[in-house]
């Protein structure tokens, strides 16, 4: 019983790294807009936290995968990944071109849980 619940939290993994990057990826797509609308109305504000919490669910997805995938293809790219959208966000303040930088990881992080998720049930 607690290897088949250890059994569907990890194939779980993929599915919280596909949610939690597609969400992050909405989240970067719709911040510019939102921090634009805010000079319209004399408010600006963007806070990091949404942008750490989402780096944190998809080091959390990352490590549960990693245990669970025997591609080491596939672990390689996504821990590089993780790495590189970490990178991003931590340098979103001083680089401007870096934002893009952690929307296209964040589309390879869905991509690559994806690719895991199929390759998981073959």
């Amino acid at each position: 019983m607690l290897q088949k619940v250890k059994e569907i939290a990890l194939l779980k993994s993929d599915i919280l790294g596909m949610s939690a990057s597609f969400v992050c990826m909405i989240h970067c797509i719709s911040a510019p807009v939102i921090i634009s609308m805010g000079y319209f109305f004399n408010f600006y504000t963007h806070n990091h936290t949404f942008d750490f919490v989402f780096f944190l669910l998809a080091l959390v997805a990352v490590w549960l995968t990693n245990k669970s995938t025997q591609s080491v293809l596939i672990k390689v790219a996504l821990w590089a990944t993780v790495c590189l959208f970490g990178t991003s966000l931590f340098l979103h303040d001083f680089i401007q071109w870096m934002q893009y930088v952690s929307l296209v990881c964040s589309a390879i992080l869905v991509s690559i849980h994806y690719l895991n998720w199929k390759y998981q049930f073959k």
